[in-house]
Order: structure tokens, then sequence, then C-alpha cells
């Protein structure tokens, strides 16, 4: 994947899978009150690419072991999902892995309040997801929502979240 030399920011994320209790589960965090971007949402671990990465992946799986202290060796990555622009002019490169459960998380306080295992079947209930038109560029954009106890997964996450469960359908 080409690292963007146009006004985005490149940044890798990665949608880490797992099973827990023979239920599979999508690692989520709430990010910190002390980060720079997007203060208290809901994201994928990842981050900004950093030109000691060997690539896009390379720095979603940093990240990842920054933020949550899962090791690069413990992660599988199963592949890549499409490439989406936010509205804060990052261009977010998303990858799928997977790890096993139980893990001894080591969590970045400055970084990630804490850590959300969602079961996929819970994402999967309509009841939980729920769609509004914004406007992006001018133009009406239909924005995904999936609601878990309290926490609402919106914006970039919820769009790579939307093609992931579509993908596995």
């Amino acid at each position: 994947e080409e690292i963007p030399t146009d006004n985005f920011v490149a940044a890798g994320v990665m949608l880490l899978l797992f099973e827990k209790e023979g239920v599979y589960h999508i690692l989520f965090q709430k990010r910190s009150q002390e980060v720079e971007h997007h203060k208290g949402e809901i994201s994928f671990p990842g981050g900004v690419y950093d030109q000691d990465d060997l690539n896009l992946l390379a720095t979603a799986l940093r990240e990842t072991w920054e933020e949550t202290g899962i090791n690069i060796k413990d992660v599988t990555v199963l592949g890549k999902l499409s490439t989406l622009e936010t509205t804060t002019n990052f261009r977010i490169f998303p990858f799928v892995g997977f790890f096993r459960y139980p893990y001894p998380y080591k969590i970045n306080r400055s970084e990630v309040d804490q850590l959300i295992e969602v079961p996929i079947r819970h994402l999967q209930n309509p009841n939980t997801y729920w769609t509004e038109e914004h406007l992006w560029t001018g133009k009406p954009r239909m924005e995904h929502y999936y609601s878990y106890h309290g926490h609402v997964i919106f914006g970039v996450t919820a769009r790579i979240l939307r093609e992931f469960l579509v993908v596995i359908e």
C-alpha cells in the first residue's frame, strides 16, 4: 500500500478478532482524554505512520502493541479492508488480525482509557445498529452507528466495522 503524499495523514489500524468462551469478539478501545485527536471515542488500535515503519501494516501492528500490549508476533494477520478517509484528514488503512485469548493486555493509559471486548453477534443484532445522514464536503453521506453497553461506535471506526460485518455475513 502506498504512503499518501497528499494532504492526508496515513494511519494503520487493526480490527482484532479473538475467541472468548466459544464466541468471536472484536477488540475496541476507548481513547483517553490525553490524546490529541478523537478524545474519548471508541476506536480500533492503531495510529499514524512513522518513517521507521516498513509499511502501514507495520504501523498498525506497532501501534497495537504500544496501545494494548498485544505483541506483533501474537497477531495472525488475516487481511485488509478498504482504505478510508476521515473529515479530519486521515487516510486509514484497516487490517484484520486474530490473537489468542485470554491475553495479558498492557494498556497504555496515556492513549487508552479502556479496552472493550464486543461479541460479533451483538454487532450483528439490528437493534444495535442505525444510520444517519450527514454532510461531508458538502454532500450527504450515510453514517453508521453501533451501540454496546452505553458505548457508541461511530465515524470511521463504524465504517470499517460495517464493511467487516458485511464481508463475514
